[in-house]
């Protein structure tokens, strides 16, 4: 790990057996906040009277299915979380992640 966005060895993301055995070899994936819509929204420029695109949940849709590529197609769990802005985005989108990986 390193300290990119606040990334920690700490907490449920500390790479050592004896202090996290539940998660110390896990896969991480930090997902940057871009979007200014908590990746929640669906549309373009056109589509709505502040001639703003925003495409937030298309971007956590090709996250996912770049992931679900590399293997997160066999994953048993699965913990999305985020804190501030990205907290909002990991509620609004949790569902919509389960369905994309469990369906």
């Amino acid at each position: 790990y390193n300290e990119f966005n606040g990334e920690k060895n700490s907490g449920i993301f500390i790479r050592n057996k004896t202090n996290n055995p539940d998660f110390y070899n896990a896969s991480a994936v930090f997902v940057v906040y871009c979007s200014s819509d908590s990746h929640a929204g669906n549309a373009s420029a056109q589509e709505n009277p502040t001639n703003w695109n925003f495409r937030g949940k298309e971007i956590v849709k090709a996250i996912i299915s770049e992931l679900m590529k590399g293997g997160l197609l066999n994953a048993k769990d699965v913990v999305v979380t985020g804190g501030s802005a990205g907290g909002m985005a990991t509620f609004l989108n949790a569902d919509f992640i389960k369905d994309m990986i469990f369906s």
